[in-house]
């Protein structure tokens, strides 16, 4: 099998996977079903995004002596593995508060091992992947992963209009399987690093580019941040619409992902300010429209529809900025400017994630009108960072 082929299934099994498992549809769904307190649900995005990006800049430190990154890559993988299994099993066997807390302590041990993964699968991707070509290998796999989630949604809703606990442990185990088997199709890809090709010496690096980026990047952060609030837009059972919003987001994926991917190999600049744009304006429909007309709020058609623009600005925004933080520098160097960047980026989702929750509790629309501000300023802020290609 050749490496970009080997490569790409994994990317296609590492997305199934977030698509199925993820903190805007299915773990908000599975505590809902728990009788967490909605304060809780609130919190899932950020932890995931940020426990993925807090402990990147002291993992770097650690991988700039240890050139074999395929192997810290499977332990990540392996503790992703555990923790979704107990996310899911909490999930399901307790209830209330204690639920809540189980999943959410659960959701950050894999946060923390995907932070490795992350970073790691970056350092694979550059040394077997040429420039030019990463782009369309990740919208690739993005598409076909979509397609998968599709027809796991799909099925599970064959014979029932509510998602049953059956119908999740299925969705979970086919979620978790997936890493299972990106394990091992990792095997023979040996990544050796040349831990010596650095920025500095000592230290990590940061510069004035770096510093544009992780602002910029914190601000576009608002795609995923805004997702919950689209979720509990709608004012019925939350669990009636959870395999619809996989569906929508799958879909969202599966129609962008290669053209996404195509642009971010043109310019991964304009794929995150494109998609960031897509972003808002789906944000300003759904601050407008349920204020004038109620209803819409109990219309999951409404709910499930805006959720897929945003999915489709979302994967914009997200492959833009992959790519081009591992165009814009090479081997231990592309290793340290991630690894510094996803740090403070993780920093900064935390406190915007905690502080609109605490807005939240007061004015949904506030908080809402927030996010919309801070993404149209990452937009702007687009226009100064330094050209990777």
């Amino acid at each position: 099998m050749k490496k970009s082929t080997r490569i790409g299934l994994i990317l296609v099994g590492n997305k199934l996977s977030d698509l199925l498992l993820s903190a805007k549809t299915t773990l908000p769904t599975l505590m809902t079903g728990a009788g967490a307190p909605a304060w809780m649900a609130q919190l899932l995005v950020p932890i995931r995004e940020s426990g993925a990006l807090l402990p990147q800049m002291a993992f770097a430190y650690f991988l700039r002596n240890q050139s074999r990154r395929d192997l810290a890559w499977q332990l990540s993988m392996l503790l992703q593995f555990i923790s979704g299994v107990l996310m899911i099993a909490f999930g399901l066997s307790l209830e209330g508060k204690t639920a809540g807390y189980a999943i959410l302590a659960s959701l950050t041990v894999m946060a923390l091992a995907r932070a490795l993964s992350s970073l790691t699968t970056k350092d694979i991707q550059g040394k077997h992947i040429g420039k030019g070509d990463r782009g369309k290998l990740l919208g690739s796999a993005s598409t076909f992963s979509s397609l998968i989630s599709v027809t796991v949604a799909i099925l599970a809703l064959l014979g029932s209009d509510k998602l049953s606990s059956n119908q999740l442990i299925v969705i979970a185990t086919i979620a978790l399987s997936a890493k299972l088997v990106c394990m091992y199709l990792m095997r023979p890809l040996k990544t050796c690093v040349d831990t010596q090709a650095r920025a500095v010496e000592s230290g990590l690096y940061f510069d004035k580019a770096l510093a544009k980026f992780v602002v910029v990047r914190s601000l576009f952060a608002h795609t995923a941040l805004l997702a919950p609030l689209f979720v509990l837009t709608y004012q019925g059972d939350l669990v009636n619409i959870l395999a619809y919003l996989i569906i929508a987001q799958a879909v969202a994926n599966f129609l962008s992902a290669y053209i996404w991917g195509w642009l971010s190999d043109k310019s991964a600049l304009w794929c995150m300010r494109l998609g960031a744009i897509i972003a808002i304006i789906a944000s300003l429909v759904l601050l407008i429209l349920p204020n004038t007309t109620p209803a819409l709020r109990e219309n999951i058609y409404f709910v499930v529809g805006l959720f897929f623009v945003l999915g489709i600005g979302h994967q914009g925004v997200r492959t833009g900025r992959k790519i081009y933080g591992v165009d814009i520098a090479d081997e231990q160097h592309r290793t340290e400017f991630i690894a510094t960047s996803n740090t403070l980026v993780g920093v900064a989702i935390l406190v915007l994630g905690v502080s609109y929750s605490i807005v939240n509790a007061f004015s949904r629309d506030l908080s809402l009108t927030l996010m919309i501000a801070g993404l149209s300023l990452g937009a702007i802020g687009s226009l100064f960072l330094k050209n990777e290609k």
